[in-house]
């Protein structure tokens, strides 16, 4: 019989009694190849993890659009089918409009916002930007009691505009231009409610007014005659570009789209200058076919 009293010299699962077993360490070789490991799945989890943020974004930014273009139905309901007005001018002080206007690339505050026309049916701030913009802008002079300071910088508060071709009214015209109504969307000229685009996720550094138009669309303000004085059939404002080369839409049936641009940007030089237009057309006819291409009446 085994006198166990005796287990210095015996062995229990191949481990010595009383021995203290050695530590062990990676090796150099052993260390690298584990940090190689790290860095490969970073590079495959990383980019599918922006695409992931990327979408979430854009999803958000076509909610904004959806809740606005459902702001803009319910006007026309309690407002005996007439459109919101839309003021295209910037810095007027004019209150008859969906949004009171403002230079949007350049305001910091929400003033613009809470005195518009549709701010009744939804008061909240973040429907009317979209959520991937990161622009700043620097405030000059904080209004009193705003709780801004000098030279701080600031979310810009809009993105989002209505088509130019919408009721369009001008500082000069302020609520005397003729009123259209929902109705007369499918009329003479249009390309149907379910095409009709109303609201634009616009350009951070050129949204200005609350109206979004290219040269050559016809509009509702002066009966459907088309601009005059630029070419038409080129770019007047400017579509955003913030989701994979994409911008969203709103449809005066309600429905929401997400339209990635064919060309590598819309304006040619990295932003706004009517000289490179003409190597940027390849998606102009998508927005020229959304709009009122020829004269027509109430």
């Amino acid at each position: 019989m085994v006198d166990l009293s005796r287990r210095g010299g015996l062995v229990f699962g191949r481990i010595t009694s009383g021995v203290k077993a050695r530590d062990r360490a990676f090796t150099l070789v052993e260390l690298l190849v584990v940090i190689a490991i790290i860095a490969i799945l970073a590079a495959i989890l990383l980019p599918v993890l922006n695409h992931a943020k990327q979408a979430g974004l854009k999803a958000g930014c076509l909610d904004n659009m959806r809740q606005l273009q459902v702001c803009y139905i319910m006007y026309t309901q309690d407002n005996n089918d007439f459109l919101a007005p839309n003021n295209g001018q910037a810095n007027v002080g004019a209150t008859n409009s969906w949004a009171g206007e403002s230079a949007a690339q350049t305001d910091y505050t929400t003033t613009h916002i809470r005195t518009g026309l549709l701010w009744q049916y939804n008061q909240s701030y973040g429907i009317y930007v979209c959520p991937a913009n990161t622009y700043m802008i620097k405030v000059t002079a904080p209004p009193p009691g705003s709780g801004l300071v000098p030279n701080e910088l600031v979310p810009q508060t809009r993105t989002c505009t209505i088509d130019f071709s919408l009721n369009i009214e001008s500082a000069a015209q302020d609520g005397v231009t003729p009123r259209w109504k929902f109705s007369q969307l499918t009329g003479n000229g249009s390309p149907g409610v379910a095409r009709k685009i109303v609201f634009v996720d616009d350009y951070e550094l050129q949204v200005s007014g609350g109206a979004f138009g290219i040269w050559g669309e016809g509009d509702m303000a002066d009966g459907g005659n088309p601009q005059t004085g630029n070419p038409t059939g080129t770019w007047w404002n400017v579509p955003a570009t913030r989701h994979d080369n994409g911008c969203t839409f709103s449809f005066a049936d309600g429905h929401v789209e997400y339209w990635n641009w064919k060309g590598h940007y819309v304006w040619g030089g990295g932003g706004p200058n009517p000289a490179d237009a003409a190597s940027t057309m390849y998606d102009l006819p998508r927005i020229m076919a959304c709009e009122f291409q020829v004269n027509s009446t109430p």
